[in-house]
């Protein structure tokens, strides 16, 4: 991993802003794989409780890849 996207982490840019604007940082993490999308791939492959899928409108646990899904041209 390259990066991750998480304002709960102190790391985090925003993180400062995050904490005195919210009472948590909620579930979403972005992550960013060292190699590109065919090492990105590789490694959603190997999740075992995250289903690989564009938002389903629910509460699972997905993972995905917006350039493949909701920002593709």
């Amino acid at each position: 991993v390259a990066k991750v996207h998480y304002p709960g982490l102190s790391s985090h840019p925003d993180h400062d802003l995050a904490s005195e604007l919210f009472d948590g940082f909620g579930g979403m993490v972005g992550m960013v794989v060292k190699g590109g999308d065919e090492a990105a791939l590789r490694v959603m492959e190997r999740f075992e409780l995250i289903r690989v899928a564009p938002s389903l409108g629910g509460v699972e646990s997905l993972a995905s890849m917006p350039r493949y899904t909701s920002h593709a041209r």
